[in-house]
């Protein structure tokens, strides 16, 4: 345990897993993102950032699921409320390009940061309880991501300690 706790750090953690990388290195948290308000005077506005892999398949609806209850959606998300822009990204998580906005359906040919921005009709389910399920036209599943609690950002071991 020793050795686990001075040579690595935690990137993520999702309920009570943590995936760990080693001192000095950084990854792209897969399959993960955070659900933020949107920047400005947006009411129940949301920006949701999503850390994706390659997918196959073209992305026409992400439905957001409380893990609580993945039976029904919280809310859908398709091109009549939600705008979306692809950022590609290198395998440590840093931006490889800059944002560009995609039409729907899109897909997602490389690593990339997905952000979907919308306005949520009613309250959403605690950020630590939703899933974002990718979903192609004919509403199979394409891709799955969990949302991360606070901002998401990965803390070596000298960022969490106070001065």
């Amino acid at each position: 345990m020793d050795y686990l706790l001075s040579s690595f750090h935690r990137s993520f953690a999702i309920d009570s897993y943590s995936f760990l990388v080693r001192n000095g290195r950084s990854i792209a948290p897969l399959s993960t993102g955070t659900l933020n308000p949107a920047p400005g005077n947006h009411p129940n506005g949301f920006d949701l950032a999503l850390t994706m892999a390659p997918q196959a398949g073209k992305i026409a609806e992400v439905r957001l699921f409380s893990t609580k209850d993945m039976t029904v959606p919280s809310i859908s998300l398709d091109p009549k409320q939600t705008e979306v822009t692809l950022k590609p990204l290198h395998l440590d998580g840093t931006a490889a390009g800059a944002p560009q906005p995609a039409s729907w359906p899109w897909s997602i040919d490389q690593l990339s940061l997905v952000t979907l921005a919308f306005t949520a009709p009613s309250p959403l389910p605690p950020t630590d309880t939703i899933e974002a399920v990718l979903l192609d036209a004919e509403g199979n599943s394409v891709a799955s991501a969990r949302i991360l609690t606070g901002d998401g950002v990965e803390r070596a071991p000298a960022d969490t300690q106070a001065p």
